[in-house]
Order: structure tokens, then C-alpha cells, then sequence
């Protein structure tokens, strides 16, 4: 059987420079944020902000509930990556991937470098407290 090879044009087979990957239209436009309004807030708009952030805390306060030890960490945690996000807004490209994976990805690695922090404290127990509680096991 003789093999017959195929050039397939340049064009076909990698997506060109100029435009690159784009992820499709109902994820680049971020579950329910409007790319004008994520440009308006990334100019500084306090309206398009405020509706930024409600349109995602849930969703925030959902995934660092998961991981927090407690309601009140959860809560920090969720501040933290807001105002994380509205320090870094303005390097936010919508045409990659959609605005909620990127807020993910700020999320995902605000609570990593959390657990980094805090496992070392969850891990160390004191001596005081370790003699207390073999005192009241006998």
C-alpha cells in the first residue's frame, strides 16, 4: 500500500500570531461580566467595580469556604483576593480566557500561598499544651 503524505497549508495547522488562541465568546465574556464592564472598572469606574465584585463574591466565598478552617477565615480570604484582584485588574486581557478563570487562577493561588503560610502553625503543637492534655488523659 503506498503512503501518500498530505500538505496541509501552515495556516491550518497553527493558529496565526496575530490572533493567537481565543477562547469562545460565552467564556471570554466572564459569567455574567460584561467585558465593558470589566474595562470600565479597570479605568477606575466604582460603579462597574461594585458590580464586579458582586457578581463574583459568591462564587469567591463558595471556593475559599472549601478551604478555610473557619466562617471568619473564609471571610478574609475573600477580601484578601478582591483586593488582590483590584491591584492586578489592570493586567487582565479578556481575549485569552474569561474574566472567572482568571479570578480563579488569582483565588487558586491566593489560598496556596495561604496554606503555605499557615501549615507550619496547624503542624507545630506546643509542649504546654501537649503536658495539659496528658494530664487529664490519666
Amino acid at each position: 500500500m503506498e503512503s501518500r503524505m498530505v500538505e496541509i497549508p501552515r495556516s491550518e495547522t497553527l493558529p496565526s500570531e496575530d490572533t493567537g488562541f481565543r477562547a469562545p465568546e460565552r467564556l471570554r465574556s466572564g459569567f455574567g461580566c460584561e467585558p465593558e464592564t470589566i474595562r470600565r472598572a479597570q479605568l477606575g469606574d466604582a460603579r462597574a467595580w461594585e458590580i464586579l465584585v458582586r457578581r463574583n463574591v459568591g462564587w469567591v466565598r463558595r471556593t475559599c469556604g472549601r478551604w478555610a478552617s473557619s466562617r471568619a477565615r473564609a471571610e478574609d480570604l475573600t477580601q484578601d483576593v478582591f483586593i488582590r484582584v483590584f491591584q492586578t485588574l489592570h493586567s487582565y486581557r479578556g481575549e485569552l480566557a474569561g474574566f472567572r478563570i482568571w479570578l480563579s487562577r488569582i483565588t487558586r493561588n491566593l489560598l496556596i500561598d495561604d496554606y503555605r503560610k499557615n501549615r507550619r502553625e496547624r503542624s507545630i503543637v506546643s509542649y504546654d499544651s501537649a503536658g495539659e492534655r496528658s494530664q487529664h488523659v490519666f
